[in-house]
């Protein structure tokens, strides 16, 4: 819901409180922030709460959960071998205390695309220490980037926007749903803005 642009929340709101249950069956939202007190002071949380009276139920994040991690790894990479034609069936030595202290500032979907990439990457029946190593600099180089690069204001606008843009897409792993999704802006547009 953090991604959701704010002029959709008040057609959302009058939604749900204008429509039964029995209508549209349920609905189901989710949050992905840094903290409780987040999400507990996001208005459109706080309206589901207080005036809609919805259910809240927490999931820990990755990081809260890190014992988690070696099931999820399992069931990631053969969901990857299927869906990649792949034989990996194990890790290196290290792998699982690796991928566990990492503090996975993006959660499962950062985890997941972690694994896809390591399977597609493995060469043998098996994901290295050192390509794990290699993806997880990858990411807190992104991490580093995304923190440090501040906007240059000598550029023009146009230049500006198509930084910005890339530094999404960067740290979206070039996903267009999700780069959009956070820009506010149509898939296709974020198309037409890329190809500019």
């Amino acid at each position: 819901m953090q991604d959701i642009p704010a002029y959709i929340l008040r057609p959302l709101q009058e939604y749900v409180l204008g429509t039964s249950e029995t209508e549209f069956g349920r609905l189901y939202f989710s949050w992905t922030l840094p903290s409780s007190h987040a999400i507990e002071t996001d208005a459109f949380y706080r309206f589901l709460i207080e005036e809609a009276k919805a259910f809240s139920l927490r999931i820990p994040s990755l990081r809260e959960r890190s014992e988690d991690i070696p099931s999820l790894l399992s069931i990631m990479i053969s969901e990857c071998n299927y869906q990649l034609g792949k034989q990996v069936f194990d890790t290196e030595d290290g792998v699982v205390e690796l991928l566990q202290k990492h503090p996975w500032p993006f959660n499962f979907i950062q985890f997941r695309e972690l694994v896809r990439n390591a399977v597609m990457m493995s060469k043998s029946s098996h994901i290295s220490l050192s390509t794990i190593q290699m993806l997880l600099g990858d990411l807190q180089e992104t991490g580093r980037d995304s923190a440090s690069n501040g906007l240059d204001l000598n550029k023009t606008l146009e230049e500006i926007n198509q930084d910005i843009i890339q530094q999404v897409l960067k740290e979206e792993n070039y996903n267009y749903t999700r780069t959009a999704a956070r820009l506010g802006i149509s898939r296709s547009s974020l198309w037409r803005k890329t190809k500019q």
